[in-house]
């Protein structure tokens, strides 16, 4: 009997692999001003699969190109854009990526949290409800689970004492 080889990691179901474009590849098209991904598939630059297209940064462009592809590396997408050329994204809408904040806007002082815990008692007394103040970020308070109920009826509970004897009690004998 063989033992089977131990499989490690972790295999992603969900993982997009695409055909990679880079923009040196992009300069060697000649008289195209719009590349599709049918245009790189008769050009042979990406296989005949239906993967989607990526772009990449690898080299320069200095050609005015629309390029249309389902995903863009940033600096591709840059220097696409600084060689006055578009790029235009195919299928779902790519997710925005926040910029990183300047060091202006990490040199403001935020409002502490005990001033914004204020703020929210003051605004929540404006409004008539019963809240404790608490900070924004703390989180919300346990609420305790009430004990479950049945659907008979409990036998109610006696408290009468017995006026057995042990003389009367025949059974013991």
């Amino acid at each position: 009997m063989r033992k089977l080889p131990y499989r490690r990691g972790f295999t992603n179901a969900f993982r997009v692999e695409y055909e990679v474009v880079n923009l040196d590849q992009l300069e060697l098209l000649a008289g195209v001003s719009e590349v599709t991904p049918d245009a790189l598939r008769a050009a042979g630059l990406v296989g005949k699969g239906k993967a989607p297209v990526k772009i990449l940064a690898r080299g320069a462009l200095s050609k005015k190109l629309t390029v249309h592809a389902h995903a863009f590396s940033a600096a591709a997408r840059e220097a696409i854009t600084a060689a006055g050329g578009s790029a235009v994204y195919l299928g779902p809408a790519p997710v925005e990526i926040p910029e990183t904040a300047t060091q202006a806007d990490q040199a403001e002082p935020e409002a502490s949290s005990a001033e914004s815990s204020i703020v929210v008692a003051e605004e929540t007394a404006a409004a008539g409800t019963d809240v404790e103040a608490r900070a924004p970020d703390a989180p919300a308070p346990r609420r305790r689970r009430a004990p479950a109920r049945s659907s008979e009826p409990q036998p109610e509970a006696t408290t009468e004492t017995s006026d057995v004897s042990e003389g009367e009690n025949s059974d013991n004998a």
